[in-house]
């Protein structure tokens, strides 16, 4: 899973819920980065990516791209897991980047991946837009 890193984040740990009286709220986590993308990538632009480790609890998460309407509902055993998430342009759809984002369990396994496609559409080509991009787990406990 080596890739150029853009960012390197510090982990964050999700708590256990302390009592079933009280029901606990856990924040979202995060693995993104902002950078200057431009509106026409092309193949030999360089592939970027954000990696962080992260201590999950057991349950039920979302895990979703950060500006993309599909998410992939997981369920996982507690861990420290290794997330990463690269964009590269697009060799399917020239003129767009293709995301990749996994999540990888304490035993080396793929425990959960999303792929989408973004773009910049209607904006000028050849211009530099600073956006944030990654992805996002969303306890569901």
């Amino acid at each position: 899973m080596a890739a150029v890193s853009c960012a390197t984040l510090a982990s964050l740990a999700v708590a256990l819920p302390a009592s079933a009286a009280q029901p606990a709220t856990h924040p979202a986590a995060f693995n993104e980065t902002t950078m200057q993308l431009t509106t026409t990538p092309v193949s030999s632009d360089p592939r970027a990516c954000v990696s962080r480790s992260i201590i999950l609890a057991a349950g039920s998460y979302t895990f979703e791209n950060i500006g993309d309407f599909e998410n992939l509902g997981i369920t996982i055993p507690a861990g420290t897991y290794a997330w990463q998430d690269c964009l590269q342009a697009s060799v399917t759809n020239p003129g767009f980047y293709d995301q990749t984002t996994e999540l990888i369990a304490p035993n080396g396994e793929e425990a959960a991946s999303l792929d989408s496609v973004r773009g910049f559409v209607g904006l000028p080509p050849n211009t530099l837009v600073t956006t944030t991009w990654g992805s996002e787990l969303i306890p569901g406990f």
